[in-house]
Protein backbone atom coordinates (compact mmCIF):
# COMPACT_ATOMS: atom_id res chain seq x y z
CA UNK A 1 0.00 0.00 0.00
CA UNK A 2 1.25 3.05 -1.13
CA UNK A 3 -0.58 5.46 1.37
CA UNK A 4 1.25 8.80 2.71
CA UNK A 5 4.17 8.93 0.25
CA UNK A 6 5.98 11.96 -0.31
CA UNK A 7 5.78 13.61 -3.58
CA UNK A 8 8.24 12.84 -6.17
CA UNK A 9 9.79 10.48 -3.87
CA UNK A 10 11.69 7.38 -4.36
CA UNK A 11 11.71 3.74 -2.72
CA UNK A 12 14.80 2.86 -1.48
CA UNK A 13 14.23 0.04 0.55
CA UNK A 14 11.56 -2.67 1.50
CA UNK A 15 11.43 -3.16 5.00
CA UNK A 16 9.18 -6.26 6.73
CA UNK A 17 5.98 -7.17 4.22
CA UNK A 18 4.63 -3.26 3.52
CA UNK A 19 6.46 -1.10 4.35
CA UNK A 20 9.16 1.15 2.39
CA UNK A 21 11.29 3.68 2.69
CA UNK A 22 11.63 6.93 0.86
CA UNK A 23 14.05 9.62 -0.59
CA UNK A 24 13.28 13.20 -1.13
CA UNK A 25 13.01 13.99 -4.88
CA UNK A 26 16.11 13.87 -7.08
CA UNK A 27 16.74 18.06 -6.86
CA UNK A 28 18.16 17.40 -10.10
CA UNK A 29 14.40 16.98 -11.61
CA UNK A 30 13.05 20.32 -9.79
CA UNK A 31 12.84 23.41 -11.78
CA UNK A 32 13.15 25.32 -9.31
CA UNK A 33 16.73 24.01 -8.46
CA UNK A 34 17.45 24.03 -11.93
CA UNK A 35 16.58 28.10 -12.38
CA UNK A 36 18.40 28.58 -9.15
CA UNK A 37 21.86 26.84 -10.44
CA UNK A 38 21.60 29.39 -13.55
CA UNK A 39 20.97 32.06 -11.69
CA UNK A 40 24.02 31.08 -9.78
CA UNK A 41 26.47 30.93 -12.68
CA UNK A 42 24.79 34.45 -14.30
CA UNK A 43 25.17 35.54 -11.14
CA UNK A 44 28.87 34.67 -10.58
CA UNK A 45 29.71 36.21 -14.53
CA UNK A 46 28.23 39.68 -13.28
CA UNK A 47 29.93 40.13 -9.62
CA UNK A 48 33.52 41.35 -11.63
CA UNK A 49 31.18 43.99 -13.13
CA UNK A 50 30.18 45.50 -9.39
CA UNK A 51 32.84 48.64 -8.45
CA UNK A 52 34.78 47.92 -5.65
CA UNK A 53 34.45 51.02 -4.23
CA UNK A 54 30.39 51.25 -3.62
CA UNK A 55 29.78 48.38 -1.27
CA UNK A 56 32.70 46.86 -0.14
CA UNK A 57 32.13 43.07 0.16
CA UNK A 58 28.47 43.13 -1.75
CA UNK A 59 30.19 40.11 -4.36
CA UNK A 60 31.46 38.20 -1.60
CA UNK A 61 27.32 38.44 -0.09
CA UNK A 62 25.61 37.93 -3.17
CA UNK A 63 27.99 34.98 -4.15
CA UNK A 64 27.32 33.61 -1.05
CA UNK A 65 23.14 34.14 -0.37
CA UNK A 66 22.83 33.16 -4.31
CA UNK A 67 25.00 30.02 -3.99
CA UNK A 68 23.36 29.13 -0.72
CA UNK A 69 20.10 29.20 -2.57
CA UNK A 70 20.38 25.59 -5.08
CA UNK A 71 22.93 24.24 -1.87
CA UNK A 72 19.95 24.39 0.73
CA UNK A 73 17.13 22.58 -2.04
CA UNK A 74 20.08 19.76 -2.44
CA UNK A 75 21.07 19.32 0.96
CA UNK A 76 17.16 19.27 1.80
CA UNK A 77 16.67 16.68 -0.78
CA UNK A 78 18.98 14.20 1.32
CA UNK A 79 16.98 14.54 4.09
CA UNK A 80 15.27 11.47 5.67
CA UNK A 81 11.71 13.28 6.51
CA UNK A 82 9.24 16.00 4.55
CA UNK A 83 9.63 18.53 7.80
CA UNK A 84 13.12 18.29 7.47
CA UNK A 85 13.41 18.82 3.75
CA UNK A 86 10.72 21.59 4.23
CA UNK A 87 12.92 23.54 6.80
CA UNK A 88 15.91 23.58 4.69
CA UNK A 89 13.39 24.72 1.75
CA UNK A 90 12.45 27.74 3.93
CA UNK A 91 16.39 28.64 4.65
CA UNK A 92 16.90 28.69 0.80
CA UNK A 93 13.75 31.13 0.31
CA UNK A 94 15.84 33.39 3.22
CA UNK A 95 18.87 33.15 1.57
CA UNK A 96 16.66 34.23 -1.51
CA UNK A 97 15.15 37.14 -0.24
CA UNK A 98 18.37 38.05 1.04
CA UNK A 99 20.24 38.32 -2.51
CA UNK A 100 17.29 39.90 -3.64
CA UNK A 101 18.13 43.16 -1.34
CA UNK A 102 21.67 42.69 -2.66
CA UNK A 103 20.89 42.95 -5.76
CA UNK A 104 18.73 45.73 -5.53
CA UNK A 105 21.60 47.70 -3.95
CA UNK A 106 24.18 46.64 -6.80
CA UNK A 107 21.84 47.58 -8.91
CA UNK A 108 22.02 51.22 -7.70
CA UNK A 109 26.00 51.07 -7.94
CA UNK A 110 27.61 53.60 -10.27
CA UNK A 111 29.26 51.90 -13.00
CA UNK A 112 27.48 48.37 -12.17
CA UNK A 113 25.55 46.69 -14.98
CA UNK A 114 21.73 47.85 -14.09
CA UNK A 115 19.78 46.11 -16.31
CA UNK A 116 21.43 42.52 -16.10
CA UNK A 117 21.29 43.17 -11.92
CA UNK A 118 17.54 43.59 -12.55
CA UNK A 119 17.49 40.85 -14.46
CA UNK A 120 18.87 38.46 -11.67
CA UNK A 121 16.25 39.93 -9.06
CA UNK A 122 13.60 39.23 -11.09
CA UNK A 123 14.58 35.95 -11.26
CA UNK A 124 15.43 35.26 -7.57
CA UNK A 125 12.02 36.38 -7.42
CA UNK A 126 10.68 33.70 -9.56
CA UNK A 127 12.80 31.07 -7.91
CA UNK A 128 11.22 32.52 -4.34
CA UNK A 129 7.84 32.30 -5.64
CA UNK A 130 8.43 28.69 -6.42
CA UNK A 131 10.05 28.25 -3.40
CA UNK A 132 6.82 29.21 -1.49
CA UNK A 133 4.76 27.42 -3.65
CA UNK A 134 6.49 23.97 -2.63
CA UNK A 135 6.92 24.87 0.83
CA UNK A 136 3.21 24.87 0.84
CA UNK A 137 2.51 21.89 -0.92
CA UNK A 138 4.78 19.98 1.84
CA UNK A 139 3.01 21.69 4.38
CA UNK A 140 -0.16 20.75 3.38
CA UNK A 141 0.91 17.25 2.88
CA UNK A 142 2.41 16.92 6.47
CA UNK A 143 -0.97 18.22 7.67
CA UNK A 144 -3.25 15.87 6.11
CA UNK A 145 -1.04 12.94 7.36
CA UNK A 146 -0.86 14.51 10.77
CA UNK A 147 -4.90 14.95 10.33
CA UNK A 148 -5.27 11.22 9.08
CA UNK A 149 -3.26 9.92 12.14
CA UNK A 150 -5.09 11.91 14.58
CA UNK A 151 -8.09 10.41 12.77
CA UNK A 152 -7.20 7.03 13.10
CA UNK A 153 -6.26 7.03 16.65
CA UNK A 154 -10.04 8.82 17.39
CA UNK A 155 -11.44 6.03 15.88
CA UNK A 156 -9.16 3.43 17.24
CA UNK A 157 -10.09 4.92 21.19
CA UNK A 158 -14.08 4.68 20.21
CA UNK A 159 -13.32 1.37 19.10
CA UNK A 160 -11.76 0.61 22.10
CA UNK A 161 -14.64 2.00 24.39
CA UNK A 162 -17.52 0.41 22.18
CA UNK A 163 -15.45 -3.22 22.45
CA UNK A 164 -15.26 -2.27 25.90
CA UNK A 165 -19.06 -1.26 26.65
CA UNK A 166 -20.27 -4.35 24.64
CA UNK A 167 -18.15 -6.87 27.03
CA UNK A 168 -19.93 -5.33 30.01
CA UNK A 169 -23.11 -5.52 28.69
CA UNK A 170 -22.52 -9.47 27.30
CA UNK A 171 -20.94 -10.00 30.76
CA UNK A 172 -23.99 -12.10 32.98
CA UNK A 173 -24.70 -10.73 36.76
CA UNK A 174 -22.81 -12.54 39.28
Amino acid sequence: MRRNVPRGAIPVMVVGRAAVLYAMPNPHTLRVFTLAEALNEQTHALLPALPRRGAPGLSKQISRCISSIPANIAEGAAKASQADYARMLRIALGSANEATTHLRLASTLNGAPTLEFQHARAQVTLIASMLTKLIASIERDLARKEDEKRNRAIRAKRHQRSATASDTTQRPAP
